[in-house]
Parts: structure tokens; C-alpha cells; sequence
């Protein structure tokens, strides 16, 4: 990328820094919530590893992960889709 006062050439388009800047945060954004959900996924490993599949439960999960329990609501619609998204991972518990 090459940076042309206050806009940009990459690809042979010019963007202005704005566009530029809100590409650079999308994709912090995408590398944070992969790490984010990596980070949920572990601590719902941890926390069947502990308690089984009865002990399982959002605020749990939430907070083994150091996050709040609204943002797997916001990733995976609650508990069922965070297990729905577990088991389509290939994880299978109790395996």
C-alpha cells in the first residue's frame, strides 16, 4: 500500500484514509474474535472437563473465558449454539 497524502493505493484503487482505517479495525476485529471464540470454545472444554455436561452453563463458560456472558449470546445465540458450534467443530463431549 502506498500512501498518497490523504489517500491510499493498493490494488491500483485509491481509498481515503477513513476507508483505509475502517479496513485495518474490520480486520482486527475478525483476528480478535477468532481469538475471542478460541478462548470460549477452551473454556467450555475446561469446564466440561470439570463438571460434565450438566455443570455446563453461560455464566460458567463466560467467565473461565474472561468475557461477558452477553458476548456468546451476541456469538452463538446462547448455551445450545455455543454446543451446536462445539460438536460441529468435531469435538464431540465425553469423547
Amino acid at each position: 500500500m502506498t500512501i498518497l497524502g490523504n489517500f491510499s493505493l493498493t490494488d491500483n484503487k485509491v481509498l481515503n484514509r477513513s476507508t483505509v482505517h475502517h479496513m485495518e479495525k474490520a480486520e482486527k476485529v475478525r483476528r480478535n474474535r477468532a481469538k475471542t471464540t478460541q478462548r470460549i470454545v477452551e473454556a467450555l472444554e475446561e469446564v466440561i472437563a470439570e463438571r460434565g455436561l450438566e455443570g455446563v452453563g453461560v455464566n460458567r463458560v463466560a467467565e473461565k473465558a474472561n468475557v461477558s456472558k452477553v458476548l456468546i449470546y451476541r456469538y452463538f445465540g446462547g448455551m445450545e449454539g455455543l454446543l451446536e458450534y462445539y460438536v460441529k467443530m468435531g469435538n464431540l463431549p465425553g469423547a
